[in-house]
């Protein structure tokens, strides 16, 4: 029982120890991040205007209109409005491809998961 009882906290102050080792790292790229973004840019991430879900050709103003506050960091997000799964799905891909900064996405499901 004594042997058995040395195991379990063995495993559990290694996996604490790796769990602490992780929340280091993110904490540190957290940090890191912050520290790189202009002013403009941390506001930005604040702000998350709306993303139609439905299909958008790849040049469609939208979508190359939200990429590029994407990439100059004066958005953090985007609210996604009606749609399908696979155009919204491919929609966001690409923002996220665009963003340093990995992007909120939310969704309006004010009927239900269903009417989108």
């Amino acid at each position: 029982m004594a042997l058995l009882a040395a195991i379990a906290t063995f495993a559990f102050a290694t996996s604490a120890a790796s769990a602490r080792g992780a929340e280091n790292n993110t904490d540190r790229w957290v940090r890191e991040t912050l520290a790189g973004l202009t002013l403009e840019q941390k506001v930005g991430q604040l702000v998350a205007p709306r993303l139609d879900g439905g299909f958008q050709h790849r040049d469609h103003s939208q979508l190359v209109e939200l990429e590029e506050a994407v990439r100059a960091g004066r958005i953090g997000g985007v609210v996604v409005f009606a749609g399908d799964p696979r155009s919204t799905a491919a929609a966001v891909a690409r923002l996220q491809r665009a963003s340093a900064v990995p992007l909120l996405v939310a969704s309006d499901y004010e009927w239900g998961a269903a009417m989108r």
